[in-house]
């Protein structure tokens, strides 16, 4: 189970995003062999990757903090 040192790696690891779309932006503006469905491609790669970092961060979240199906549902649970 996901403790708040996970919760905090998965929050660090959505700055991995912006480094993407940095290393793109460098691609796109030093080499003039990117036509459009190439950068769209890579795009819609960043956003399934950020959805998906998103989601596990997100989890790591309910975990830490015991909510929704993480959350105790009997005294004995809380033990």
């Amino acid at each position: 189970m996901a403790d708040r040192f996970q919760l905090e790696t998965d929050i660090v690891n959505l700055h991995n995003t912006a480094d993407d779309i940095d290393l793109l932006v460098e691609r796109i503006l030093e080499a003039d062999d990117m036509d459009t469905d190439t950068i769209s491609n890579a795009l819609i790669g960043i956003a399934v990757m950020t959805r998906l970092r998103v989601d596990k961060a997100f989890e790591s979240f309910k975990a830490a903090f015991k909510l929704d199906n993480y959350a105790a549902t009997s005294a004995a649970d809380e033990a």
